[in-house]
C-alpha cells in the first residue's frame, strides 16, 4: 500500500512537472510578473480597490449620489485598464490556464467518480 502510494505521488508530481513547463503555463508566469512589474497597471488596479470599497460603503450608507460617481469613474477606470495590452495578455494567459487547469481537474473527477461508483 505504502509502494502503491507512493508511485501515485511520483505520478502526481510528474503532472505537476509537465504543468509547469508547457508553455501555456510558462507564458502566465511570465506575463503575471510583467505585471507584477508595472507601476502604471499596479497604481490603476489600487484606484480601482479603492474606488470598490468606497462605492461598497456608499451603497451601505445609502448615498446613492455618491455610489452613482464612485459607478461612474470605476467604468472608466476599468475601461483604461482593459485598454493595456499587456493586461489583456494576462487576463487571456490567465483563462488559457485555468481552462487547462480545469480539464484536468475533470478528469481526475471523472476517474474519482468512475472508482467510487
Amino acid at each position: 500500500m505504502v509502494n502503491y502510494m507512493s508511485e501515485i505521488n511520483g505520478d502526481i508530481d510528474h503532472l505537476i512537472e509537465l504543468i509547469k513547463t508547457n508553455e501555456i503555463y510558462i507564458n502566465y508566469i511570465k506575463l503575471e510578473e510583467l505585471l507584477s512589474n508595472s507601476d502604471d497597471i499596479n497604481i490603476l488596479i489600487d484606484e480601482i480597490k479603492k474606488l470598490q470599497k468606497e462605492a461598497v460603503n456608499a451603497e451601505y450608507k445609502q448615498d446613492y449620489e455618491k455610489l452613482n460617481e464612485k459607478e461612474k469613474t470605476l467604468k472608466i477606470k476599468y475601461n483604461e485598464l482593459n485598454n493595456v495590452p499587456l493586461y489583456n495578455d494576462y487576463i487571456e494567459s490567465k483563462e488559457e490556464l485555468n481552462n487547462l487547469l480545469m480539464i484536468i481537474k475533470n478528469k481526475f473527477d471523472s476517474l474519482v467518480d468512475k472508482l467510487v461508483l
